[in-house]
């Protein structure tokens, strides 16, 4: 997760330094390392999500902790009014997010010159 962060600002600053030297459209190689960083974002996610969890449960396997305490004391109807919230704003967020990214995808980088 770190790692691919470091990436991502990686990718960001050589960005930004194309843009200023006037050569952010004519760079082939930057163009496919963006392109396969892309899901590098949600690769990251998933990755610290992993960390957290799988670093957890070795306390509960080796006794220290016991699984009935490392359970959240979160009653269900709350858990799904959680879970749902989550759905909803994530919706909210993503969808306009992914229409103006598709948008985008739409127009040439060569007719904004």
């Amino acid at each position: 997760m770190v790692g691919l962060g470091m990436l991502m600002i990686v990718i960001g600053l050589v960005g930004f330094i194309l843009r200023l030297s006037g050569k952010l459209y004519n760079s082939p190689l930057f163009h496919k390392a963006c392109i396969i960083m892309g899901p590098s974002g949600l690769i990251a996610i998933l990755a610290g999500w992993m960390v957290t969890e799988v670093g957890r449960q070795p306390y509960t396997v080796y006794n220290l902790l016991r699984t009935a305490d490392s359970v959240s004391p979160i009653a269900a109807p709350g858990l799904w009014g959680s879970l749902t919230a989550l759905v909803i704003v994530y919706f909210l967020v993503f969808t306009p997010g992914i229409l103006y990214i598709l948008g985008q995808m739409k127009n040439d980088p060569a007719e904004q010159h």
